[in-house]
């Protein structure tokens, strides 16, 4: 059997095979690499032309989020000094995040250690820690971000970088 053309009706399936010429009782492979472009569900149809008949196989593949999601900004930054004792954390992520709560999102006096008592609230990818009380003043403080499976992670689980940072009240 002499194999014409093996085609994907969508360039996000991309067929390949060894399959020019096929002798009685012996076989030849197709590879279809899938490449979406877009998430979600995706569906083609791969065609196969040869001197025997032509067939048709339904292809389907599902586009998935595979970036990490990083943290893109945060008030007060990195080795901030004099900053007010009332001062809120906030950070903001390059997407929409889950799993951003007090375990995952931490304040604490870096000079005794211990966890200054908060509250995180936020909505998708704006996220701010709210402490209790006022700060001490001119303590160093280091900020946590905690990601994981069951911690900071986005829509499709892909997890923030752990990510730590200290500022200097005034």
């Amino acid at each position: 059997m002499t194999v014409g053309a093996v085609t994907s009706s969508s360039t996000e399936f991309r067929a390949s095979d060894n399959c020019a010429t096929v002798a009685p009782n012996s076989s030849c492979a197709v590879q279809v690499r899938f490449a979406p472009r877009t998430l979600g569900q995706r569906s083609a149809r791969l065609s196969i032309v040869t001197d025997g008949g032509n067939r048709s196989v339904a292809l389907r593949g599902r586009g998935v989020d595979t970036i990490r999601p990083t943290v893109t900004a945060r008030t007060p930054g990195a080795g901030a000094k004099a900053v007010r004792h009332g001062r809120n954390v906030t950070v903001r992520f390059s997407e929409s995040m889950r799993g951003v709560r007090s375990s995952t999102f931490t304040l604490v006096n870096s000079r005794n250690g211990s966890r200054v008592a908060a509250r995180v609230s936020g909505t998708a990818s704006r996220w701010i820690l709210n402490p209790r009380r006022s700060l001490a003043p001119r303590t160093s403080y280091t900020v946590r971000l905690v990601g994981g499976p069951a911690a900071i992670r986005d829509q499709s689980n892909n997890r923030v970088r752990n990510t730590t940072w200290r500022f200097r009240t005034r």
